[in-house]
């Protein structure tokens, strides 16, 4: 059953949102390594905690880099469907890695989900600044999410009579 492009045009607007934030921390991680750099071995006075803030930076930036790289097809993939010629069976196999890829991510954002809500009790937090890891988890599992949801809508497309999403680059 196809995605309705309306919500096809939400889910690319919120993977761009997303993105738009893991760039905007890109860039604050950039300059807080610079600043750590500059008060260390200039001003010879490390930073306390700049290593936690670093570490939620990079976490923020990988969560957007992901959907994001699946809107774009930069993820590198086997192409199990070229294996094969006949439509019904490129079908079949598509649904089939699509439904297990979609089932993994689920069990990844079950366990992220976990692990976020046990926090202090479990000595989930960072060494120096003592910030939780749920902010961190949280981050993971709305870049898993956006995945989860690119990979519905860009199967959707896939199906014959649909218009595709991406266009191979030879």
């Amino acid at each position: 059953m196809p995605v309705p492009d309306f919500h096809r045009r939400m889910v690319d607007r919120a993977i761009t949102i997303w993105a738009g934030i893991g760039g905007v921390s890109l860039v604050l991680l950039v300059l807080a390594t610079g600043v750590g750099v500059f008060f260390r071995y200039v001003l010879n006075t490390p930073i306390n905690g700049l290593r936690d803030i670093s570490q939620l930076l990079l976490l923020i930036c990988v969560s957007g880099a992901i959907p994001h790289a699946a809107r774009r097809g930069a993820h590198v993939a086997v192409d199990l469907l070229t294996l094969t010629r006949r439509p019904a069976t490129q079908r079949m196999v598509g649904i089939l890695v699509t439904s297990g890829s979609v089932a993994l991510l689920v069990v990844v954002l079950v366990a992220l989900a976990r692990q976020g809500s046990c926090g202090f009790h479990c000595g989930h937090f960072t060494p120096d600044l003592v910030i939780p890891f749920w902010p961190m988890y949280l981050a993971l599992g709305i870049g898993f999410f956006l995945y989860v949801l690119q990979l519905i809508v860009r199967r959707s497309a896939d199906e014959p009579g649909s218009k595709p999403v991406l266009q191979e680059l030879r």
